[in-house]
């Protein structure tokens, strides 16, 4: 396989449904095409396997020649079972199960292995987790995701093979698979704290939709609420404003505004802003037909006028251009944010929290609804159709 053979026509082959993991489909069709057109990498892992041997007395890669193997196979139907990857030689079948942070199922692997034995010569199975602790059902071989990682941090710099590297590496580290760490013994003590924490951002949030209060954007005229409740989707919870109703049911987002806390940050691909936890968020947020706004002069002359503006215990933020791993969410370039940690310092009740969010927002609309390039924004954003 080389390069032509599409990286993003592997990852759609998975259909979505209620028996498979989405993000394992796609660690599975990233890594199996990775190790097909690296053959350095590919050369490595086969090298590398030998030493996560779970069995003492069968360790049968290591008397094995990986020039011997073909390419790596997805989706290889073992009667109705399907293990992520097969990677076979004349003689030998080598049966993948990967795992992000799903258990393995009721006698997965003994599926495999019954299947192996009545069509292959010779086999042996590898399970690849996000934990030792998933390494269940007694497979052959297995190893972390992390391990891999240090796999491919061994190999030689490369100019042509190393960004899908560092890709695929991106992609373990977004999933949580990189970065385990002892649990802090200290944290068993807040636990029912911190599980009450989303319910307590969107008591807060759904405190300020209240009707009766008055939003400086609404006042304005330049938006309108999306929905008399709450929204919880994307990892953030908080109130939408729209430009406009629109044709779509989620109302048009040219520009949109949102207000409230982001508590997993995937989808807005703001990983880096959350090293000291949520984060509270006013985002202004464009529809896919206005997107290439942010390259015209308007969009930067409000950007900047927005750093010199908002109030110095927010962050503002272009992600098109100051997000740490150059990627973005394009539904969501502008952001100005706090950390919820400083946002909520200093108050002890829950009337001084709901205080604090309905004070602190309306003075940051008012601050984005000064900016002289605002209103031209938007009506340059109002003018453009789909």
């Amino acid at each position: 396989m080389d390069l032509q053979n599409g990286l993003f026509t592997s990852l759609i082959k998975y259909s979505a449904s209620d028996k498979n993991q989405p993000k394992e489909n796609f660690v599975t069709e990233a890594f199996a095409w990775l190790l097909n057109v690296d053959r350095p990498l590919r050369n490595a892992f086969f090298k590398q396997l030998p030493k996560f041997c779970k069995k003492e007395a069968y360790n049968p890669i290591n008397d094995l020649n990986v020039a011997h193997f073909g390419d790596i196979s997805t989706q290889v139907n073992f009667d109705g079972k399907f293990p992520d990857m097969v990677w076979q030689s004349d003689s030998f079948t080598i049966v993948f199960e990967n795992k992000v942070w799903a258990e393995l199922h009721h006698n997965q692997l003994k599926n495999y292995r019954d299947y192996a034995q009545k069509h292959y010569k010779s086999h042996c199975v590898v399970v690849i987790t996000a934990s030792r602790m998933q390494h269940t059902q007694k497979p052959d071989y297995g190893l972390c995701w992390y391990q891999v990682k240090n796999i491919i941090d061994s190999l030689s710099d490369d100019k042509t093979l190393g960004w899908f590297r560092a890709e695929f590496c991106a992609l373990l580290s977004s999933l949580g698979l990189l970065n385990q760490t002892p649990i802090n013994t200290l944290t068993f003590s807040y636990y029912n704290e911190v599980q009450q924490i989303q319910q307590q951002f969107k008591t807060i949030a759904e405190s300020a939709n209240d009707a009766s209060i008055d939003w400086p954007i609404t006042q304005k005229g330049l938006m309108e609420k999306h929905n008399a409740s709450v929204k919880s989707r994307w990892g953030r919870i908080g109130i939408e404003f729209n430009s406009a109703k629109g044709t779509k049911s989620q109302g048009e987002w040219k520009p949109g505004l949102f207000c409230g806390f982001v508590v997993d940050p995937y989808d807005h691909q703001v990983e880096d802003l959350f090293e000291d936890g949520p984060i509270v968020l006013v985002s202004i947020e464009l529809d896919t037909a206005v997107q290439s706004i942010i390259k015209m002069p308007i969009y930067q002359k409000l950007v900047n006028e927005l750093k010199n503006t908002i109030s110095d215990n927010w962050v503002v933020t272009d992600r098109s251009t100051e997000s740490k791993n150059g990627k973005y969410n394009k539904w969501r370039p502008l952001m100005i944010y706090m950390t919820a940690a400083a946002f909520f310092e200093g108050t002890n009740t829950v009337d001084e929290q709901h205080l604090r969010f309905q004070t602190l927002i309306k003075e940051v609309q008012r601050q984005i609804i000064d900016c002289e390039s605002f209103e031209p924004f938007c009506k340059s954003l109002s003018e453009t159709t789909e």
